[in-house]
């Protein structure tokens, strides 16, 4: 079908839809050349021409990406609409920061995003950050390709989080566990590969499906 779609700016070129009998997929492609890292389409749901519709939650991945969606059972549609209220994404040049753990300063990353302590537990660090908004209904704060000043890697295999900083319900506390972290002092490099930051800008496409 080789179709484009502007969110926000963002250029996702849906390039086909193929219908099976128990699942539609998907296949779209988000230009490298886009200023933002889409993580996911928000609301992402297929409405046919009697108003049903066919829902996901598999719209994470990287710039290529293969959307499932639930069918209607045997049921072959004659027409689809790709609908969407916007997505999560984040600016390409907030993705990577440097964190100095003594002092807790963030370097790079996202306005907001802030450390506000760290503790051991056994052989692993647990990091909490102090994101703005809330993490219902969208992304978590999640990090990748973790570093330490000798360039040695870490894995991250856990977060958690709680809403509120005190007594401000506007922040959530995520925590993240670096496995094998305990001993880490200085500074860390990471990389963002998800964050809870929402974009409206609802959108609709005629989708044509190739049984």
């Amino acid at each position: 079908m080789n179709q484009t779609l502007t969110v926000d700016g963002q250029r996702i070129d849906v390039k086909q839809a193929t219908l099976y009998p128990t699942r539609l997929v998907l296949d779209v492609n988000f230009d490298p050349k886009n200023t933002k890292k889409v993580f996911g389409l928000s609301d992402l749901q297929l409405v046919d021409e009697q108003g049903r519709a066919w829902r996901t939650d598999t719209s994470t991945g990287g710039d290529e990406r293969s959307i499932y969606f639930e069918s209607m059972y045997f049921s072959i549609p004659k027409k689809l609409t790709l609908q969407g209220s916007g997505f999560s994404g984040l600016d390409k040049k907030d993705l990577n920061l440097s964190l100095d753990l003594k002092s807790r300063q963030i370097t790079g990353g996202p306005p907001g995003l802030k450390m506000v302590g760290s503790k051991v537990e056994g052989n692993d660090l647990i990091i909490d950050f102090s994101v703005a908004g809330s993490m219902q209904g969208g992304f978590v704060l999640s990090f990748e390709n973790v570093k330490d000043s000798e360039g040695k890697s870490y894995e991250i295999p856990g977060t958690s989080w709680s809403s509120g900083e005190g007594t401000d319900d506007s922040h959530t506390i995520v925590s993240s566990t670096i496995e094998n972290g305990a001993k880490l002092k200085g500074e860390l490099k990471m990389n963002i590969s998800t964050y809870p930051m929402k974009i409206k800008s609802p959108f609709s496409l005629e989708i044509p499906v190739n049984p």
